[in-house]
C-alpha cells in the first residue's frame, strides 16, 4: 500500500472519531463479554502494568480496576483528546494517558510510548487492528508491542470480525465515493459508514486468521489461547494470547 494511501486511510478515521466521539463513548460504555474469560490469565501476571493501546474512553481499564484486581496500574494510548478525557473517569485519577496517533507513529518510524514509561507485563489491543491500513504497519504494530512488553508478558489482540454483522455490512460503501481509488486497497479493506446521532466513514480491515499466522510469523512469542466471544452471535471478536518468549 502506497504511504499517501495510509495516510488518507487514516486521517479518515482521525476524522470519524472527531466528528462521532460523543456518541462513540456512549455505545462503548460496558465491558466485552470475552474479556471475563482473560481474568484469571490477567489475576496471574508477574506484575501490574497494563497497556491499553487505542484505549478509547478507558472501558477496558474499568474492567480490569473494577473486576479484576484494583492495584493494576492501567496506561492507555488513543489518537482522541475527546476520548482520552473520560478516561479519569472511568478507571480513576491514577490512571495514565498518552495522546499519539499509532498509525502515524508506526508510518513514521516514530515511538509509540512515552520513554519514562515502565515495560509492561501486558499489553492489549482491542478495536485497534482492524484500523491499521496496510499488511506491512500491522506487522510494524506486533513488533511493537513486543518491544513493550517485560519477558514473559502477555500481548492480548482482538480482531474485529465485523463481515458477521450483516446490518453493518449494509453500510459499506465503495471507496471510490470518497476518491479512494479501490486498486489502491488491499484485501479485506472496507469504508462503513457510522449513523447515529452523525453520520460519518471509517476504515475498517478484516483480519483474517491466515492474515494474523503471517503477521506473527518468527516473532518471538507463543500463541497460548484463541477463542471467540461477543456481540449477537459471540463470535465478532477473535481474542488471540500471545506470550513473549524473553
Amino acid at each position: 500500500m502506497k504511504i499517501s494511501t495510509i495516510y488518507q486511510l487514516n486521517a479518515l478515521n482521525q476524522q470519524f472519531y472527531e466528528r462521532t466521539a460523543k456518541e462513540f463513548s456512549k455505545s462503548r460504555q460496558v465491558a466485552w463479554t470475552g474479556w471475563e474469560r482473560l481474568s484469571s490469565m490477567l489475576q496471574q501476571l508477574p506484575g501490574k502494568n497494563i497497556l491499553d493501546l487505542g484505549c478509547g474512553n478507558g472501558r477496558f481499564g474499568h474492567f480490569l480496576t473494577s473486576q479484576v484486581s484494583p492495584n493494576f496500574s492501567y496506561y492507555g494510548v488513543d489518537s482522541s483528546d475527546a476520548l482520552l478525557k473520560e478516561v479519569g473517569a472511568m478507571v480513576g485519577n491514577g490512571a495514565k494517558t498518552s495522546q499519539k496517533d499509532i498509525v502515524e507513529a508506526l508510518a513514521d518510524g516514530q515511538t509509540v510510548l512515552p520513554a519514562e514509561w515502565p515495560q509492561m507485563a501486558c499489553v492489549v489491543a482491542f478495536g485497534l487492528l482492524h484500523h491499521i491500513p496496510s499488511k506491512k504497519l500491522r506487522r510494524e504494530f506486533f513488533k511493537m508491542c513486543l518491544d513493550a512488553l517485560s519477558p514473559k508478558g502477555l500481548l492480548i489482540v482482538a480482531t474485529w470480525q465485523f463481515t458477521k454483522l450483516p446490518n453493518l455490512m449494509k453500510r459499506s460503501i465503495d471507496p471510490a465515493e470518497l476518491n479512494i481509488p479501490p486498486s489502491d486497497l488491499e484485501e479485506h479493506d472496507y469504508v462503513l459508514t457510522w449513523e447515529r446521532g452523525t453520520s460519518a466513514h471509517r476504515y475498517c480491515h478484516l483480519t483474517t486468521n491466515e492474515e494474523i499466522a503471517e503477521l506473527t510469523e518468527d516473532l518471538p512469542m507463543t500463541l497460548i489461547k484463541d477463542f471467540y466471544a461477543d456481540g449477537p452471535t459471540n463470535d465478532v471478536n477473535h481474542y488471540f494470547v500471545w506470550q513473549k518468549n524473553t
